[in-house]
């Protein structure tokens, strides 16, 4: 039972005793393993886990421009991404757009021209002591900015152009 749990959840806290058995320790060490296992599995269930990423992630640094979908080029503010996919990018800034706005994104040092990003997520300011901004979704990336993009996150690292 152990290892079955530990392969569906590695992260609850367990321990066994011979004399007591087995026991979750969820969130309440004075219960019995059984009601820490039940309060643990109804907690999980409304749980909405992250999507798997489809696409190796690279731990890049591109100078960024992004403005609203709906705004003109000229309110564009300025950031940097920490790491970029060929389907995504997270970009550090303290100014994220909403949740499933779409957003149009410059990365300076692979071409000039912009392109649409779906914002998927935000991570605030002072949220988990992480770099606050914006994971987000390429939508429609042409072939040819594609395979700029991809040229650039395979380059090494101390390589110039």
């Amino acid at each position: 039972l152990l290892g079955t749990m530990m392969t569906i959840f590695p992260s609850i806290k367990t321990n066994w005793n011979p004399e007591a058995g087995f026991r979750a320790l969820y969130n309440d060490s004075d219960k019995s393993g059984e009601e820490n296992l039940r309060a643990f599995v109804r907690d999980c269930r409304t749980f909405k886990p992250r999507t798997l990423r489809k696409k190796k992630r690279h731990e890049k640094t591109f100078n960024v421009l992004y403005w609203p979908a709906d705004a003109s080029r000229e309110t564009a503010q300025r950031a940097f991404t920490l790491d970029v996919s060929t389907e995504g990018l997270f970009v550090g800034t303290c100014d994220s757009p909403r949740e499933d706005s779409v957003v149009w994104v410059v990365l300076r040092e692979v071409d000039a021209r912009p392109f649409k990003v779906m914002v998927k997520w935000r991570l605030p300011w002072g949220a988990a002591m992480r770099i606050p901004g914006f994971g987000g979704r390429f939508i429609d990336l042409d072939a040819d900015l594609a395979g700029k993009l991809e040229t650039a996150l395979t380059e090494e690292k101390g390589a110039t152009r």
